[in-house]
């Protein structure tokens, strides 16, 4: 298939190198370049001072993947960026809460709703950087991830990984932390199987489900592989 990028931006070696280095074209196995994002939604990922980072794409037919990410390059790390952080704070510098979901449309349907304060963790857990930044913005992270069972997973994998983050192995160290900057990890649970945009466009009430969300703090105790039982239980 033709490039449609490489026929715009033009096909100079130093033009070519740029795209490919940027993630938008691949060589195939014929020595020629096709379009990344080919027939797909394309979501632009900023970092948080505003630049255009990195793309998000979503099919627009039957091809899988359904979403797909730039790859790695010199300027984006998917596991230290969150999409939409840029806009929430550029909402509101004082962000006192942020939520937590895990894709493009989960992020623009509640920005679209009235809630600014939603970023996302583009589809997979929650890693130590993330985890790091949003520390340092807001005292209250509320996971809000799909209900199935990938977005199962992917709450337990990002609830362990801000327990290494806040506890690092002490859960003494923990209490402290939270008693000190009074922080809180919630956890908002979805109807089953509903993801945050099929939740908010379908009129589900926003606000009362984040009420609802249920602290995790009083699991911290709990020891692997029981503290993992214990949260799917509590939640799932």
């Amino acid at each position: 298939m033709k490039s449609d990028l490489v026929s715009n931006f033009g096909k100079s070696k130093e033009t070519i190198k740029l795209l490919v280095d940027a993630g938008v074209i691949i060589k195939n196995d014929r020595g020629s370049y096709y379009d990344r994002f080919r027939n797909r939604l394309i979501f632009p990922i900023r970092d948080q001072r505003g630049r255009v980072i990195g793309f998000g794409g979503r099919v627009l037919g039957d091809e899988t993947p359904k979403y797909l990410n730039s790859p790695e390059t010199q300027i984006f790390q998917k596991g230290r960026e969150l999409y939409g952080l840029f806009q929430a704070r550029k909402a509101s510098r004082d962000l006192k809460e942020i939520y937590i979901v895990e894709g493009y449309m989960d992020v623009i349907a509640a920005h679209e709703g009235g809630f600014d304060n939603v970023v996302a963790s583009m589809g997979t857990s929650l890693t130590s950087e993330q985890v790091r930044d949003l520390s340092k913005i807001s005292n209250l992270h509320v996971l809000a991830l799909d209900s199935d069972a990938a977005g199962q997973e992917a709450t337990l994998r990002s609830l362990e990984t801000s327990w290494r983050i806040f506890d690092r192995g002490d859960s003494r160290k923990l209490e402290g932390l939270f008693a000190r900057e009074a922080m809180q990890l919630k956890i908002a649970i979805l109807p089953h199987g509903k993801d945050p945009d099929d939740f908010i466009r379908s009129g589900g009430d926003w606000k009362d489900l984040i009420s609802n969300a249920i602290p995790v703090l009083s699991l911290i105790h709990i020891s692997e592989p029981t503290r993992r039982y214990a949260i799917s239980y509590a939640v799932f």
